[in-house]
């Protein structure tokens, strides 16, 4: 019922008054007066100060991600299709990996990007129990629904899927190594320690991991539910990546709950 009344009166109010209600509506929500004061522009600085280190054109980002229907400055947008919308490469033959498909919406957005690469996805078996108990595909019509759009979204020439589950990565792509890991799939203890490590040996020497959901706020709410900042920070610390920490959407709820997206480049 919120979500319509939200959409309704995005459209009847002028676009200023709308985001003023907005942000007094959030900082009455959450108790917070941080909310109401919150700088989105420095998050913002923070990710475009990285963009320059790693060398990535913004317009470049702009163009890409324009050019798929996407908006450089949307607040819901993660900075990942940023990052890739820069990394985009359509000359060079590279070999790419993703750790969770989820509906493969990303995946698609990647071979676009990438139409000459070959692009690994991997996700747990459909018929896994942690896959059929986990955001809400128990619902076995959900279930189906979720299934068919993913196969649409997977289903051009340079994708290849595998259900496989991450802790036989090692196993599986022994004679492969990879120029960009992207790795969203378990956030926790001790699989995403372990899917860190493993994505770490299968970049070649330059290859770029890049991991979403770090946390570095201990008391932040959600901390428990993402620790792969810990695995990153330790191969950064002992000189085996060096790594960037982007702010992952630039939005003035990062005032009480901040997620980053680690880019880091195998030394």
């Amino acid at each position: 019922m919120l979500i319509k009344i939200k959409k309704i009166t995005e459209l009847i109010l002028p676009k200023k008054i709308f985001c003023l209600i907005s942000i007094i509506y959030q900082s009455i929500k959450y108790k917070s007066y941080k909310y109401l004061f919150y700088k989105v522009s420095n998050d913002k600085e923070i990710n475009e100060k990285n963009l320059i280190n790693i060398s990535i054109d913004k317009e470049k980002i702009i163009l890409n991600l324009k050019n798929s229907d996407l908006d450089y400055n949307d607040p819901e947008l993660s900075w990942h299709y940023h990052l890739l919308a820069g990394l985009s490469d359509n000359k060079k033959n590279l070999c790419i990996l993703e750790i969770g498909t989820n509906l493969g919406k990303l995946t698609n957005f990647i071979s676009k990007m990438f139409k000459s690469s070959e692009i690994y996805t991997i996700d747990l078996d459909q018929k896994d129990e942690l896959f059929i108990n986990s955001y809400n595909r128990e619902d076995e019509i959900y279930r189906d629904n979720f299934l068919k759009e993913r196969s649409i979204n997977l289903n051009k020439k340079n994708i290849k899927f595998i259900e496989m589950n991450s802790l036989d990565l090692l196993s599986n792509f022994e004679k492969n190594k990879f120029d960009i890991i992207w790795l969203d799939g378990d956030h926790t203890n001790p699989q995403v320690s372990m899917d860190v490590l493993s994505a770490y040996h299968l970049l070649k020497k330059n290859g770029i991991l890049m991991t979403d959901d770090l946390i570095f706020d201990q008391n932040s709410r959600e901390s428990h539910l993402s620790q792969g900042l810990q695995p990153v920070k330790y191969l950064s610390d002992i000189k085996k990546l060096k790594t960037f920490y982007f702010v992952k959407r630039v939005i003035r709820r990062n005032a009480y709950a901040k997620k980053f997206i680690s880019f880091s480049i195998k030394i």
